[in-house]
Formats: structure tokens, C-alpha cells, sequence
């Protein structure tokens, strides 16, 4: 007999911003780095990036729910569907377009 699930499927959005930052005398990289991204969070400018990742699965559980996450009836999800699974290394610093048509389980073009 069939029942639902319900899943919460989700995608990355991209946005950028550059910050200049100035490493101080006797500073590491690592401390220039960390003040760089405190000046982007608090910073403007930031634009959206053509390129959106592919969609994932946050969470699933049996049953009609609002928060698939916070149920008791949880569903494991494979780590491919997952956002971990779904992760690329190569995200070019080049916007990709966005290309219809793909599933969770097709990765984008390279």
C-alpha cells in the first residue's frame, strides 16, 4: 500500500564579494584570512553567481510533515542525495550558467 514521505530537497546559491585586507606586521595569513571574512559579512557588494549547485536532500521522514528534520520519523538519506555527497572540489571562480534538466544525480558538466 502506498504512503508519503516527505522530503525537503534543497540547492546552493552562490554569491561572492571581494574584500582587500591588509596583513599587518608580525600577522599570519591565516588571521589576514579570518578578518577578511568578518569584512564580508558585515561588507556590501555581494552579487549572485550564475552557477547554483545541484539539488540535494536534507531530510526525509515517512508521513505528511513541515520539518522532515525535526520528525520522529525520520528517514536516512544515501550520502549520495545528501549535500556532502552532491559537494564538487572544482568550483571554477568563474560563474557557470546553470543548466536545466538535472537531477540530484547528475552532476553538472565540467
Amino acid at each position: 500500500m502506498p504512503h508519503i514521505v516527505s522530503i525537503q530537497c534543497c540547492f546552493a546559491t552562490y554569491m561572492s564579494t571581494i574584500v582587500q585586507v591588509e596583513i599587518r606586521d608580525g600577522e599570519d595569513l591565516d588571521a589576514a584570512l579570518n578578518r577578511g571574512i568578518e569584512d564580508a559579512n558585515f561588507g556590501v557588494g555581494w552579487k549572485k553567481l550564475d552557477y547554483e549547485g545541484p539539488i540535494f536532500i536534507a531530510a526525509a521522514c515517512n508521513g505528511t510533515s513541515r520539518d522532515p528534520s525535526a520528525s520522529a520519523a525520520r528517514i536516512d538519506i544515501p550520502h549520495l542525495l545528501t549535500e556532502r555527497g552532491q559537494m564538487q572540489l572544482d568550483i571554477p571562480s568563474d560563474a557557470r550558467t546553470v543548466e536545466t534538466g538535472r537531477t540530484a544525480l547528475t552532476p553538472p558538466a565540467s
